[in-house]
């Protein structure tokens, strides 16, 4: 099944200016912005058919793709002072 790319500023529109701010101010945040581009792209290559890749080999980077926007998505919330999602209430660091 072929999924459709979905950069964050598109996937959160409401929040566009909050998550700008985050990847300014945030090395890590940045970084792991920039690692799921790359990624997000890659998979899309594949899918339209410009780079070869197994169906096993695709499935591995699909799932590291989620881990990614998981990880981002409790990043996100802990800085604009939501629960990251853990079920402990916590709050920005």
């Amino acid at each position: 099944m072929k999924s459709h790319p979905q950069p964050l500023p598109q996937e959160l529109p409401q929040l566009r200016m909050e998550l700008q701010r985050l990847r300014q101010n945030d090395i890590h945040f940045a970084r792991l912005v920039e690692q799921f581009d790359v990624l997000d792209a890659r998979i899309e290559r594949v899918e339209n058919g410009l780079e070869r890749l197994d169906e096993l080999s695709l499935g591995r980077l699909k799932r590291t793709r989620l881990v990614y926007r998981e990880t981002l998505s409790r990043h996100f919330r802990r800085a604009i002072g939501q629960c990251c999602g853990c079920g402990n209430a916590c709050g920005p660091r």
